[in-house]
């Protein structure tokens, strides 16, 4: 027997006996249904938890959780906020598991930081395009954190040769200019690079140096990466602002397999050599890091 108990606090509706379910009509019609196995159905008899045959749920002013109903619509569920309707939605999860957020008639995926004001990373799709967009990276840094990986390229149009498309390193910083060939004591001792992949830009300015017992070939070690070793791999650098080295020399190349600079009488291969007394040395150059 089903009862219908009411005491101080609780109001108790009892659909006595096994596998009876509590319903709730009106004018003879269902509304809403308790399972005996305690699954909720609001004008529909649930098949497990909660289950309702409305597309909306309203909470409060705030927003709804809707379900569109219409014809095409597939199996996506919105999150409208603050009276946006069925065709102005703000928050999505798709029938392809994608989640969007609609705004300014444009999708985006925003990550941010708990009560942060503005997201750390935003991916951008206009509407007019199914796939693609635009990735911007807002207040932090896109960080790659495993030693080999980087930008892919591969999807770009390839020349003949090609061996790599991934860029995979960017980095800025100094390196500390010593020499061979002669004692040379430098205003200054500190260079500068930015490597780009695997192209290191360097430059070094001596500032007044003091050369003394010159003899053999000029060299300046010290750069930051060794050269490539491949057959031919040849890159050079160039030299100006001083009479610091003989033999006309205005620059040299970078030793494959190593990390130091050769200068080169002008026009050959013939090593230069630094000259004695107070000169200056200015050198710039890229070369690829093995």
């Amino acid at each position: 027997m089903s009862t219908l108990k009411s005491s101080a606090e609780d109001l108790t509706l009892n659909a006595d006996g096994s596998g009876n379910d509590v319903i709730i009509q009106s004018d003879g019609s269902t509304k809403a249904i308790v399972t005996a196995e305690g699954n909720v159905g609001i004008g529909v008899t649930p098949e497990s938890g909660w289950h309702s045959s409305l597309s909306t749920l309203q909470f409060g002013g705030l927003g709804s959780l809707h379900a569109p109903s219409s014809t095409g619509a597939g199996n996506d569920i919105n999150l409208v906020q603050n009276g946006y309707t069925d065709g102005s939605w703000k928050h999505q999860i798709n029938d392809e598991s994608s989640l969007y957020r609609q705004a300014n008639g444009t999708h985006e995926f925003k990550v941010a930081a708990s009560g942060a004001a503005d997201a750390a990373i935003t991916f951008t799709t206009p509407l007019s395009i199914a796939n693609g967009g635009d990735v911007t990276v807002g207040t932090g840094n896109l960080v790659i954190g495993t030693a080999g990986k980087g930008i892919d390229f591969s999807a770009t149009s390839d020349a003949g040769g090609m061996t790599s498309e991934l860029l995979d390193d960017y980095e800025e910083g100094t390196w500390t200019a010593t020499f061979t060939g002669a004692t040379i004591s430098p205003a200054n001792s500190v260079g500068y690079y930015t490597k780009i992949g695997r192209e290191v830009f360097f430059q070094y300015y001596s500032g007044a140096a003091t050369i003394s017992s010159a003899t053999g070939g000029a060299r300046i070690y010290g750069l930051p990466f060794d050269s490539s070793s491949a057959t031919y791999a040849f890159s050079l650098f160039l030299y100006q602002h001083g009479t610091a080295v003989d033999g006309g020399s205005t620059g040299g190349y970078v030793q494959d397999g190593a990390a130091y600079l050769r200068f080169t009488d002008t026009n050959g291969t013939a090593a230069a050599s630094y000259v004695d007394g107070t000169k200056y040395m200015m050198v710039s150059g890229r070369y690829i890091a093995a």
